[in-house]
């Protein structure tokens, strides 16, 4: 029902949907530019015959109906606690021993970047990949925004249909877990890494980034932020 759907107010184009592995445990991490994003994306993987699994906000699945469907579907509720994390990755980890798939997104909310680049992320996606081995596999989309803005509650449905482009990019090439393990640096490191991929696959996109930070401050709305971040590493 949802593809059908979607195809009457949306051109979704894809490159480098091969790049998704069909079978086996994968990490599937993007950015995050609006609440609607998790469909779209769901789509992609759906294309690459894979079923969709996302860490999704707990709070959603204590919403009647809507919290029924996601558990019949498979989706890890994440608690905004101090154990509900641990317990979310736990979960994710078990798919992937299992051969299954995880969507993630690192920045763990709607990115608070003016221009809506990615901002700097969390660490689950890399703790999954040292856990498990599984690759993590950077996707980047736009055009979600047009579709839902930001923080709205209704979508513009009207014509003409809504342009999303994505991108799928080869897997990122992580620190050894033995190495990084217990090293607080090496996995600040190898999460920048993770970000920097997804940022690669944007700039495919929308053209170069004008500069080379992620954007660190989350306690505002971006609007209100000063611009500062993490340098890029070369």
């Amino acid at each position: 029902m949802v593809l059908p759907l979607f195809a009457l107010v949306t051109r979704i184009r894809i490159q480098g949907l091969e790049r998704l592995p069909r079978t086996g445990p994968a990490i599937f991490v993007a950015n995050h530019i609006t609440e609607i994003d998790p469909v779209i994306l769901g789509i992609v993987v759906y294309r690459a015959h894979r079923s969709p699994r996302f860490l999704a906000k707990g709070s959603l699945f204590r919403i009647p109906v809507l919290g029924g469907i996601l558990r019949a579907l498979g989706q890890i509720p994440v608690e905004r606690t101090a154990t509900g994390g641990g317990s979310a990755l736990a979960s994710a980890e078990d798919m992937l021993r299992a051969g299954g798939s995880v969507i993630v997104y690192p920045e763990g909310t709607l990115t608070r970047d003016p221009d809506l680049w990615p901002m700097v992320g969390r660490s689950g996606a890399v703790r999954l990949a040292w856990a498990t081995g599984a690759p993590v596999i950077p996707i980047a989309h736009w055009g979600t925004q047009n579709l839902l803005g930001r923080y709205e509650k209704r979508p513009h449905l009207v014509p003409p249909r809504k342009r999303i482009q994505v991108r799928v990019g080869e897997a990122v090439t992580l620190p050894a877990s033995a190495e990084a393990e217990h090293d607080a640096r090496l996995l600040e490191h190898a999460t920048d890494q993770v970000m920097w991929a997804i940022t690669a696959e944007l700039e495919q996109i929308r053209g170069p980034k004008p500069d080379g930070r992620l954007w660190a401050d989350r306690t505002v709305p971006a609007r209100a932020l000063t611009p500062r971040g993490i340098e890029k590493e070369e």
